[in-house]
């Protein structure tokens, strides 16, 4: 093609400027400046300096945390740190023997009498299998209805627990896992007819735990009980006619 001679201006400018910025331009065939310099980065190098980086920044902000937070706070992540070796060594020691006794035997015996005594308070009268509740039936929220709105069912998922500790089971956590959600289902439709028929069922379900007894809100219901001198903190839950 011909060369056009009013290029030459242009081209002598852009190579007095390339030149007096010492670019060299590569050789045909070899790898750029910048190409090289990642070639020599290998991907272990590279997971080290991200891992040191990591820890860098991870120390720093451990020592600014000890610096600044309150001892409640240090006492918190020891703790939480001691539980995570513990499980991960699967042993405890001095108390493991104590712990697996009272998770096991102990859970089917607690189990085993709360469901027995929601049973025999809430009479025969009132007991069915079914959600839909009995004809006429009676708003029961003394003793273990005190401690749950379902005490029977807590107390069949205390037994399955238990069982499943006695005997290292976890098909029967899983069980356990599911009976739970379908207890938990079953009582909601109970519920639901239930505060239809007892006007006070809404206040009964406000402090008393749906399945597993919440011990914190026990005690707060019975102080909450004692500063206003109420000898019976369930007499506005029963109906009028009981």
């Amino acid at each position: 093609s011909k060369f056009n001679m009013g290029m030459l201006p242009r081209l002598l400018l852009t190579a007095s400027l390339l030149g007096a910025s010492g670019f060299v331009p590569p050789a045909r065939g070899l790898p750029s400046r910048c190409s090289a310099t990642r070639a020599t980065e290998s991907p272990v190098d590279g997971l080290k300096n991200a891992a040191t980086e990591y820890t860098t920044s991870v120390a720093t902000n451990v020592q600014e945390a000890i610096e600044n937070e309150a001892p409640g706070y240090q006492l918190l992540i020891a703790g939480q740190a001691l539980l995570i070796l513990l499980l991960l060594v699967g042993d405890v020691p001095l108390v493991g023997d104590a712990l697996e006794f009272a998770a096991g035997p102990g859970l089917i015996a607690l189990g085993g009498f709360l469901a027995l005594a929601g049973v025999v308070e809430l009479g025969p009268t009132n007991l069915t299998p079914f959600a839909t509740p009995v004809k006429d039936n009676e708003l029961k929220t003394n003793g273990a209805y005190s401690l749950s709105r379902h005490p029977m069912y807590a107390g069949l998922l205390l037994v399955g627990l238990g069982l499943a500790v006695v005997s290292h089971s976890f098909q029967r956590v899983i069980v356990t896992a599911l009976l739970y959600l379908f207890l938990d289902y079953k009582a909601s439709l109970e519920e639901s007819q239930l505060a239809q028929i007892h006007p006070g069922y809404s206040a009964y379900q406000s402090v008393v735990p749906k399945l597993m007894p919440d011990l914190a809100t026990i005690l707060d219901r019975d102080a909450a009980a004692d500063d206003d001198d109420d000898e019976d903190i369930f007499a506005d839950f029963d109906d009028d006619d009981d």
